[in-house]
């Protein structure tokens, strides 16, 4: 059983820190009961340590997907604005 408890601990964690990182990315300062209610919205689930690992992982992935998608966004506004600074 404690494998499995070390397990989630892990998940939990990682989706804490990748929901910090989502927010960060988009210039708001949250708490984190503030990301722990964004996760359990995100679950469908009344309290953080009641997500099941399998939602862990999909929120975690989700907001890791958001992230990503982020940087591609602002590293192709970066290179088409420096782009048009040379034409110019």
């Amino acid at each position: 059983m404690k494998d499995k408890a070390k397990e989630l601990d892990k998940w939990r964690k990682r989706l804490i820190a990748v929901i910090f990182a989502y927010y960060k990315k988009n210039n708001q300062e949250v708490t984190i009961e503030f990301v722990k209610a964004t996760a359990c919205r995100g679950a469908g689930e009344s309290y953080f340590n009641h997500i099941p690992k399998t939602k862990l992982q999909s929120l975690y992935y989700a907001f890791l997907n958001k992230n990503k998608a982020i940087n591609y966004v602002e590293d192709l506004t970066s290179e088409i604005v420096n782009e048009q600074i040379c034409l110019n």
